[in-house]
């Protein structure tokens, strides 16, 4: 084999690895694209397992936080139960330690069969390193304790699933809001952004997500122009 074929074939190589490399980046990064829900921003420092089933069917923080609230936390409780059938009892850890920080405690779920008991346990029986976190562990056969971030995420799925439906009264309360020609003023208060119609006195503002993601440029007045929602001067 003369040099110069040997040559080519190495750079051959070389160029089909780079192509490989460079598919697999790109697939990787179409799969992270993919998994950006466009509500995350808005939900980014929400903490509680709860948040992330807002944040992934896209309802408004403070319909989470206040109208939805118990629907949200059954919704992961069972979801919680449902796995716990199949993979053993889980631990939800979701707030920070009671007592001296050299002898914390945290207040636990247990979820085991069937059913869900709220304990106490001390700081050497959960995971270390996440004290403001809400996390899912469970015990290995040493009785160590192991994060199952698996597990919440697959919680966090069979939850949403179970609530889609408050998506769709969200969808229903922002357009009957919406009205063609209304002039609204979009106020920021305590981290949630509200419109109150100004073209038609009403008795309450309204948050509505959709708006916030898409269409929201700072306070001030907005008009629904040919159904979308139009930042104005006046």
């Amino acid at each position: 084999m003369s040099l110069e074929l040997f040559n080519n074939l190495i750079n051959n190589v070389k160029e089909s690895n780079i192509v490989q490399n460079f598919m697999k980046e790109l697939t990787n990064h179409l799969e992270n694209t993919k998994n950006i829900n466009q509500y995350d921003n808005y939900w980014k420092y929400q903490n509680f397992m709860e948040d992330n089933v807002a944040a992934s069917i896209g309802i408004s923080r403070w319909s989470a936080d206040n109208r939805y609230k118990n629907e949200l936390s059954e919704a992961v409780d069972n979801s919680l139960l449902k796995l716990s059938e199949t993979e053993g009892t889980i631990y939800r850890k979701k707030f920070m330690p009671n007592g001296p920080s050299d002898n914390p405690i945290y207040n636990v779920d247990k979820f085991e069969n069937g059913n869900i008991e709220h304990i106490t346990l001390s700081g050497d029986k959960v995971p270390v390193g996440f004290k403001n976190e809400d996390i899912i562990f469970q015990y290995k056969t040493d009785g160590k304790p192991t994060v199952r971030m698996d597990l919440k995420e697959r919680a966090v799925q069979l939850a949403s699933e179970n609530v889609k439906h408050l998506k769709t009264q969200e969808n229903e309360k922002a357009l009957d809001y919406k009205k063609e020609g209304h002039i609204y003023e979009a106020i920021e208060d305590d981290g949630y952004i509200f419109l109150k119609d100004l073209t038609e006195k009403r008795d309450y503002v309204l948050e509505d997500i959709d708006f916030v993601v898409n269409c929201y440029e700072g306070d001030g007045k907005y008009k629904v122009i040919e159904g979308e929602y139009t930042k104005i001067q006046e």
